[in-house]
Order: structure tokens, then C-alpha cells, then sequence
């Protein structure tokens, strides 16, 4: 496929994968042109805009229904053996059951010859199916053909499977939905809803489109899109997302994104252009089945030619052993192995609200060594949060005087008295004292909250927290007093706090055999060195720029077989590009996020980390046991063949029986729950 549409003029890139049926052409010509000499080949060429996936039903292809037919012919011809004494209805039924059943590998095997392609398993059954004819093995030949086309089968259901999460994914966008026009709710199809029209949101609805509330308040499921187990509270000014769930209550919302472009819209583009990404065990597969197919046709020749002309041997025993070979050659459970497995794994993640975009970072993350940290906004929650105050009295005035200000500090000082029921005092001639602080009057009384090296210059005593002051420059943390008149009512320390998941995130990597773990930052030596010890990380870089976050990473890969980037995607997106595998965190409403990154944890949650690790090892593993499988069934039943033990019924068997196997193996990792329960216990 990819030699044949490469040769039309123009054309740049290529990349196909025959088992999601998804071909990418990079070109300057006539997409007509290309899917001309696409459909030459046997296949139908539809572009990716114009299929629907919702239709897309795998016993619904006219493969699998000729299939079908042919099976019955197959059934029919038994019986016609058993109640009607004539050899010529016998061999009908079974000569139009192995017509029925092969006309599509014939078609494309034929196209392949033509067209100068790699032979492939359609040429093996070909040669197989012409064999048995000319023997007049009308019994093995039907059987071949049917079994192949039952194997074939599978791998449309299979893939009919794992292509269920994207169907999923697109089912949880309404067809229709409400909008105010003209103080009047009318009902529109979602492709006809713009840019600032009001969306009404009822509660239980599915939310159609990207907005902004601009009124009501709910609780929104989000876990259709980032995998969260409990709902999200939302207000005015508060994005909501297209295919989230409105709970209890009534919202309205300004539209800012269009159908096709909403952030579920391009997740759904980015699985499907992941499912077309080969990983590195499928390239080793592809290769092999290209070299292997023709190999396997010379020695059935040789097989033929070699007992016969030299050794006198029967020319039809030789030729059903070539046959039988043939049949049992076939990669079917070789080719369709990893495929499959790669697949499932998406959908398993994209399910749990994890993009992964290609098959090689599934791969990647479980042979990952090293895993760099960004700290703020990774490891931490990423803005000031106040860590503790020497007493409600210092904060209830440090609150009253801060009311008036944006400052992060400010804002942190405000937020922990208010979640913690302090009273705020009126307060007047709000100043700002640059680069120390700030100062109000509350009633006739000068309030100040002053970094300590300006108190000082204030000439007030800072005796009574001189312990907390030396605990926080050991930690790294900030501290701010507070000051009545010319006396120090108390200390304030505030930093920006360990994520509650990271500790527990950090042991279940190190037990999943990852061998670095280390931790980036731009903050301070003390800082870096309280976070690393108190989440159990192995090393730590601190007052980093944000190239030299590049040059750690480096060193990383110099060392290590894979090296991790975990970053929030914005400000780490250099690192996170240089990393074998960028990982980042919160990508839903990230545009940043989804283009830096090769793997999105679209919830704002480190324990699905661990989950990212478990589900990647167990793919390997399983990618690992359906190639040996495959491999050890093809080289045994090979062995059957010289001493002429092969039938062509155990050949047929033992194709589409290995087929069966790795495919039923490759689909576990849909249901494969590990990773889940490593996030929960976490």
C-alpha cells in the first residue's frame, strides 16, 4: 500500500496501518488520484472527514458476510455428503464455499502481484487454496478459506473493539442542544451553534460545547473526559466542557468553541491519529512478515522440487506438505499480535482520561528508567497557600488589611482566614509598601505585614518568632509579620504546598521499578531540598532557568534507557519535547497541553501516574506473549511438515486458532483494571 500510493507523483508521505485502517498521505496532488490507486489494491478509500464511526459495525462488512455465507455453504455441503448420495452437489457447495470465502484475499493478494507489492499472507492462501483445488482436496480447500475468512473476521471484531472508545468518546456530544435567541430558548443542531450564542444547560444534560457560565451554579461530571470519580463544582466565569454531564443544578453558558473544534473534538483526533502511530514492536512485526512471507513461499517450492526431481518422491504428498506449510505460514497471529494490544491500551486509557498518542509511548513509559519532575504546578498545587499563623489575632488583621489586595500572598493570607471562620476588622488608607509589604489603618491603629528584614528596620523586636523565622528559611518557605503600631502581633508562613497525591504517587513509581526519580525547579536550594524529602525523591536541581531544565535532561538520557518529563506542558514544553515520553498534567481546555506533550493525564491528578506505568508494563508483557506465541505455534507446526504429519486441517487449526489467541490476549488490556486500582489505593 504505502510502495504503491508513494509512486503517484507528488507525493510526500505515507503512512498506513492495515490493521486501523487509517492511511496518511502528506501530497501535492489529486487526493482523487490516490484513492484511485488505493481502491486498485481491493480496499475502499474514504477520507477520515467522511467516515462515521458510528456506523462503522464490523459484521456489517461485506468480508464478514461472505464469510458468513460461505460458512453455511461449508455446513450444507456436510450435510448434502450425509442425505444426498451425489458427489457433484458435494462438490458444488464446496467449490462455491471456497469461492465465496476467498474472493477477498484473492482480489487483494492479486492486486498485491500487480501492483508489485510485498507478498503477504493473501498470496500464501492463493497458492494454498490453488493447490488444494488441483489436488482435489474440495473438503481442506473450503476449509482453508473459511477459516481464514473466520480469522479475519475476529480481527475486524477485534478491531471493532478497540475502536469503540473513540465511538464513545464522540456518543457523548448531543446531536441538539438549547440556546437563547432573542429572549427564546430554541433548539439547534450543535454544527449550527456559534461563537457567544447561550447555551441552557438543564440539569442531567450532556454539555454540547466548550463555554464559559455566565450564570447558575452545578456540579459537573467530568469523568467521561479526564477519568475524575467525583464532580466538579462550577460558577460564573468557569469553563465547562463539551460531553461532560450537568448534575443537579441550571446553568447558562457562553459558547467559545464550535463543534469540531472543542477540546473533546480534539482529543478524539488525536486518539485516532495514536492508533495509526506505529510503537517499536510493531515495526519490528511489520518488517519480519515482509521478509518472512517470501522465505516461506521458496521453501514450499523447494519442498516440492527437491524430493521429487532428485529423490523421486510423490509429486501430490510433496505438494499437499507445501500446501500445509503454506497454510500454517500464514502470519495472521504474528501480524495482528501487537496491533491489537497497542489499541486496546488506547482505548483502555482514553476511557480513563489519559491521551496517549501513539503506541511508542505506551512502550516507552514501561522501559522508562528516569522520571524528571517539574515541582510547581507538579508536585505542588502551584500557587502560595498559608502553612500556618502563630495565632488568630495576627491573622485576623494581617486578612483585614490584605482584603485590598491582588498579591498571590495576599490572596493565600485571605483564603486560609476565611476557610477558617476568622473575623475581618474594617480597615481604611490601604497602602503598599514596595518590595516589604503593606499597611492599613484599622480603627486608630497602624497595621503592617512586612517581610522580617524591614520589620527589623522598623525597629520592632522580632524575638518571639525567631524559631519560626529559622524554620522557614530552612524550608524554604515564606514568612511575613505582623505588626500593631510598633508591636508584633505575630508570624504568618506561607509556601506552595505538596499536592496531597504526591507522596503516594512517588512510592508507587519506585515500586514499579522506576530507577531515577528526580525533581526540577527554579526555586531555591532550601526549598527543592524540603519537597524531595519529604515526597521521598532520589535527587533533586534547584534555581534552574529554564534551559538548564533542558540540559538535566539531557544528562537523563545520556544515563538512562528512557527518560520521563512530567510538567504542566506550559513552561516546561522544552523539556517535555527533549524526554523520550512528556507527560502533563491537566490537559482538558489546554491547547499547550495537547500539542506539547505525548501523554495527557487530562484530570489535574498525579495518581493516574502510576496507573500510566501499570497499564504500559502490562502491555509489554503482553505484546512479548503474543509474539513468542505466535512465533513457537508457526516454528512447530513446521516442524510437522517433514515428516509429513501436517495436515492441511491441523495447518488451518492451528492458524486460526494462534490468530484467536492473541487476540482474545490483546483485548484483556481493555478490561484491564490494574492501573485503576493503583489510582484508587493511592
Amino acid at each position: 500500500m504505502q510502495r504503491a500510493v508513494a509512486q503517484i507523483k507528488d507525493v510526500k508521505y505515507v503512512n498506513f496501518n492495515f490493521n486501523t485502517s487509517v492511511l496518511r498521505v502528506s501530497h501535492n496532488t489529486s487526493s482523487d488520484i490516490i484513492a484511485s490507486t488505493v481502491e486498485k489494491l481491493g480496499y475502499k478509500a474514504q477520507k477520515s472527514s467522511d467516515v462515521s464511526f458510528e456506523k462503522h459495525k464490523w459484521w456489517q462488512e461485506k468480508k464478514v458476510l461472505l464469510t458468513l455465507v460461505a460458512s453455511i455453504l461449508l455446513g450444507a455441503a456436510y450435510l448434502a455428503k450425509v442425505l444426498i448420495p451425489n458427489e457433484v452437489v458435494h462438490i458444488t457447495l464446496l467449490i462455491l464455499s471456497t469461492v465465496l470465502a476467498a474472493y477477498y484475499p484473492a482480489k487483494a493478494g492479486i492486486n498485491a502481484l500487480i501492483n508489485k507489492m510485498p507478498l503477504d499472507m493473501n498470496v500464501l492462501l492463493i497458492i494454498a487454496i490453488s493447490g488444494a483445488l488441483f489436488l482435489g482436496e474440495y473438503t481442506e480447500g473450503a476449509m482453508v478459506a473459511v477459516l481464514f475468512g473466520i480469522g479475519k473476521s475476529l480481527e475486524s471484531y477485534s478491531m471493532d473493539k478497540t475502536r469503540k472508545s473513540i465511538r464513545n468518546l464522540m456518543d457523548l456530544t448531543p446531536a441538539k442542544a438549547t440556546i437563547i435567541k432573542m429572549d427564546q430558548e430554541v433548539i439547534l443542531s450543535v454544527a449550527d451553534i456559534r461563537k457567544d450564542d447561550t447555551l441552557v444547560i438543564r440539569p442531567g444534560a450532556k454539555i454540547a460545547l466548550d463555554a464559559i457560565v455566565t450564570a447558575g451554579e452545578s456540579s459537573v461530571n467530568q469523568a467521561p473526559i479526564t477519568g475524575e470519580s467525583m464532580p466538579v463544582e462550577k460558577k460564573v466565569d468557569e469553563m465547562v466542557y463539551a460531553g461532560t454531564i450537568n448534575q443537579e443544578g441550571y446553568l447558562e453558558a457562553r459558547v467559545i468553541k464550535e463543534s469540531g473544534d472543542t477540546t473533546l473534538d480534539r482529543i478524539i483526533e488525536l486518539v485516532e491519529e495514536a492508533q495509526s502511530k506505529k510503537a517499536p514492536s510493531e515495526r519490528f512485526v511489520d518488517a519480519f512478515a515482509r521478509y518472512y512471507t517470501p522465505i516461506v513461499i521458496m521453501l514450499a517450492f523447494a519442498i516440492v522440487i527437491i524430493p521429487t526431481v532428485f529423490m523421486g518422491a510423490s509429486f501430490e504428498e510433496w505438494l499437499y506438505r507445501a500446501i500445509a506449510l503454506l497454510v500454517v505460514s500464514c502470519p495472521c497471529a504474528l501480524v495482528i499480535s501487537t496491533p491489537v494490544s497497542i489499541v486496546s491500551a488506547l482505548g483502555n486509557a482514553a476511557r480513563n482520561g489519559i491521551l496517549i498518542k501513539g503506541g511508542a509511548h505506551i512502550e516507552g513509559v514501561g522501559k522508562s528508567e528516569a522520571i524528571a519532575f517539574d515541582k510547581t504546578g507538579t508536585l505542588t498545587i502551584g500557587k502560595p497557600t498559608v502553612v500556618k499563623a502563630s495565632n488568630n489575632k495576627a491573622l485576623s488583621y494581617a486578612a483585614s488589611v490584605e482584603r485590598y489586595s491582588d498579591h498571590p500572598l495576599a490572596i493565600a493570607i485571605n483564603d486560609f482566614a476565611r476557610n477558617h471562620n476568622v473575623a475581618l476588622l474594617e480597615s481604611k488608607e490601604f497602602k503598599s509598601i514596595v518590595g516589604s509589604g503593606v499597611s492599613a489603618k484599622v480603627g486608630d491603629d497602624l497595621i503592617q505585614v512586612t517581610k522580617p528584614s524591614y520589620t527589623k528596620e522598623l525597629g520592632v523586636s522580632l524575638r518571639s518568632e525567631e524559631s519560626a523565622i529559622e524554620d522557614a528559611n530552612i524550608k524554604g518557605h515564606t514568612i511575613v509579620m505582623v505588626i500593631k503600631n510598633k508591636d508584633l502581633l505575630g508570624s504568618i508562613t506561607i509556601a506552595d504546598t505538596i499536592r496531597v497525591e504526591a507522596a503516594q504517587t512517588i512510592k508507587k513509581l519506585k515500586e514499579s521499578n522506576a530507577k531515577n526519580i528526580v525533581m526540577l525547579t527554579g526555586d531555591n536550594e532550601a526549598t527543592a531540598a524540603t519537597i524531595s524529602n519529604e515526597l521521598g525523591i532520589d535527587s533533586y536541581f534547584a534555581n534552574l532557568l529554564p534551559d538548564e531544565k533542558l540540559n538535566v535532561v539531557k544528562e537523563l538520557k545520556s544515563k538512562y534507557q528512557k527518560v520521563v518529563m512530567v510538567g504542566d506542558g506550559i513552561n516546561d514544553a522544552p523539556a517535555l519535547a527533549l524526554a523520550d515520553i512528556g507527560i502533563t498534567l491537566g490537559g482538558i481546555g489546554t491547547d499547550t497541553a495537547l500539542e506539547t506533550a505525548d501523554i495527557v493525564l487530562m484530570a489535574d491528578d498525579l495518581r493516574k501516574l502510576p496507573y500510566v506505568k501499570s497499564l504500559s508494563n502490562r502491555t509489554i508483557i503482553i505484546i512479548k506473549q503474543n509474539i513468542v506465541f505466535s512465533l513457537v505455534v508457526k516454528l512447530a507446526a513446521i516442524l510437522l511438515v517433514f515428516p509429513g504429519w501436517l495436515t492441511l486441517w491441523i495447518a488451518v487449526l492451528a492458524d486460526t486458532g494462534a490468530a484467536l489467541i492473541v487476540i482474545l490476549n490483546g483485548l484483556r488490556l481493555l478490561k484491564d483494571n490494574k492501573g485503576k486500582r493503583i489510582e484508587e489505593n493511592g
